[in-house]
């Protein structure tokens, strides 16, 4: 959750919110992610964010979405 928390501004608290992450696939919220890595950080915020993050903390935070 504490990792998550990141993403709650825009993804609503425990992501109920603008584009929803609530519910969705882990597998579905790691390869966006891991996607926007890739992609130039100027490009989109998401970018700059993904970019932040490990894969296991990745992984951690799309376990906790999926539960939500």
């Amino acid at each position: 959750r504490t990792l998550a928390a990141n993403c709650f501004q825009c993804h609503g608290t425990n992501g109920y919110g603008l584009e929803h992450l609530a519910g969705e696939s882990a597998k579905e919220i790691v390869d966006e992610l891991t996607e926007m890595q890739t992609k130039n950080p100027r490009a989109d915020i998401m970018n700059v964010h993904a970019k932040a993050y490990t894969k296991a903390e990745i992984q951690l935070i799309a376990d906790f979405f999926a539960q939500q």
